[in-house]
């Protein structure tokens, strides 16, 4: 084998290895369980997330997107996971309050966290349900 041809299949090995990682760390946020419910002129959403990877989260937030039934986006409201940091397989909590509308359908929940010093973000869908 020559040292091009070594030289190659290094680089796609190594290339490999660093998309995996952060394929394995894109799905760090699980919404465990979330409760909406309207109080008074509110609407209030709680949430249990979890960290479902192998490794510390840092500085967890979310931004909370409510969307009517066509998926046109109705607001957000952006608050930060409490506690901060979760190892894994731990749990933190959400808490938004916002204005109650009677269009919204849908919640996203747009995680954005650190991890080894690298920024990472996914989201969460989930039906609204209304108590």
């Amino acid at each position: 084998m020559t040292a091009r041809r070594i030289s190659w299949v290094s680089f796609l090995v190594v290339l490999a290895l660093w998309l995996m990682r952060g394929e394995a760390s894109a799905t760090s946020f699980q919404v465990v369980q979330d409760r909406s419910y309207r109080l008074g002129v509110f609407l209030v959403v709680d949430a249990l997330v979890e960290n479902v990877s192998s490794r510390w989260v840092e500085w967890a937030e979310v931004s909370v997107e409510f969307y009517d039934f066509f998926d046109k986006l109705v607001s957000v409201e952006h608050t930060a996971v409490r506690p901060y940091f979760l190892g894994p397989g731990q749990k933190g909590t959400v808490r938004v309050v916002t204005p109650f509308n009677e269009a919204v359908r849908k919640i996203h929940y747009r995680f954005t966290w650190q991890q080894d010093r690298e920024q990472f973000q996914n989201v969460v869908q989930r039906p609204i349900r209304t108590e």
